[in-house]
Parts: C-alpha cells; structure tokens; sequence
C-alpha cells in the first residue's frame, strides 16, 4: 500500500505503490477528455488567430497577390489575408487523442490538408507559439502540414 510516514526530521515514503498510483493519477488527468479539450483550445487559437491575419509567431500575414484580390474582390470576398474563402479549411481541423498527456490537430480531409499544406508554405499559420497563446498548454503536440 501507498503510506506517507512523517517522523520529527525525517520523512519516509513507501514506493512499492508510488510509481503505479502516479501513473494512474496521470491517466486521469491527461487523458483523453482532457487531451481532446486541449486540442479544441488549440484549433480555436489558430481559427481566430488565422481570422485576424496573423501567423502562428503573431506577424501579420503578407498580402494576397495583386490577382487574387482581385478575384476576391469579384467574389464580394475581404482582401483582408485570412485565408478563407469558404471555410471549409478552417473548419476541418479536429484533434486526436493520441496517448497520455498527447494529442494532435489535424486536418479530417486530404482535401483542406492540401490546401493548409499550400497556404501555411505562403503564411505560416498551422501551428502554435506556446509560451504566448496557451502558456502551460504544452503537452498539446501541433503535427505541422
């Protein structure tokens, strides 16, 4: 059994059970549920992230080429870098419980994976800069395009 004796100076801890019941506190508190949530909190950074026009390191995005504004301007789109146009890309990213204390965001469908694949060479916007959008966060792993 799990025991905790503490004397005057000294401190005694039974480890026989210690690493096992570690492990299972460790399940309970990144596991799944969890982890998913994380991964949630992370597709929302990079959705109003990407919607202001800003990449994952907070710079703004670089403007769309003299002939795609034009284009989105013939479709009544915003010429405004956000890298939308119907939002299917955006929103198919979901995230995946991988193991204890790890989970991945990912694109559902090869189609919008590709599309994130060639917009994120041009702006960089398939990730996160933890120490400024999450702090703590860091057991949330972003498995770049």
């Amino acid at each position: 059994t799990y025991t905790v004796r503490i004397r005057l100076n000294k401190i005694r801890v039974d480890t026989k059970d210690l690493a096992s019941r570690i492990q299972a506190m460790s399940h309970q508190i990144l596991g799944p549920r969890v982890m998913l949530g994380l991964g949630e909190q992370v597709i929302t950074i990079i959705q109003q992230r990407t919607q202001s026009s800003r990449d994952m390191n907070g710079i703004a995005f670089k403007p769309y080429t003299k002939k795609y504004e034009k284009r989105r301007v013939a479709s009544g789109r915003s010429t405004i870098p956000n890298l939308t146009w119907s939002g299917r890309m955006l929103g198919n990213m979901v995230s995946k419980f991988v193991e204890t204390g790890k989970a991945i965001v990912l694109f559902s469908k090869s189609q919008e994976a590709l599309k994130a694949k060639g917009n994120n060479n041009k702006r960089e916007f398939f990730g996160i800069e933890s120490n400024r959008e999450i702090g703590s966060l860091k057991t949330v792993r972003i498995l770049g395009v």
